[in-house]
């Protein structure tokens, strides 16, 4: 291999390692709920809609609010599903169906459709479920 083609890879690589390295210590980290919301209760997570909304043991459905993740059809005619729903959707499942949240509002408490808007904590580890989405490339602000 020519000596120039040893400096490019090896630049390559350092420029790989220094992008990269942030990255998955930023995914790995527990992204804390902001500060200043209004403690709502907690519940557990039953069933997960889609990757910005799940339903609590107490019949409650929750739309987490602050994000936007991609959307599933969810029974409407010709909709297609956005890129990465499904993977939006068990993103939501691993970190919080069968898990006690507690429940924060910084705002409005129940949208149109009677969904709670709320941040949601995961009573036992601290973590911010929509900072945990949004670390790992699954929702937008």
């Amino acid at each position: 291999m020519p000596r120039y083609s040893r400096v490019m890879l090896c630049r390559l690589l350092i420029l790989l390692f220094l992008v990269a390295a942030p990255l998955a210590t930023a995914t790995a980290e527990i992204v804390r709920l902001p500060d200043r919301l209004k403690p709502g209760g907690s519940a557990v997570a039953v069933e997960v809609v889609d990757g910005d909304t799940l339903v609590l043991d107490d019949g409650r459905q929750v739309r987490l609010v602050g994000l936007q993740a991609p959307k599933l059809p969810l029974g409407r005619p010709n909709f297609r599903p956005w890129p990465l729903a499904d993977d939006s959707k068990a993103a939501l499942e691993r970190l919080a169906l069968g898990r006690r949240l507690k429940l924060h509002y910084g705002g409005r408490e129940m949208d149109r459709h009677r969904r709670v808007l709320a941040h949601l904590e995961d009573a036992e580890t601290g973590r911010w479920i929509q900072g945990a989405l949004l670390a790992q490339g699954m929702a937008r602000v």
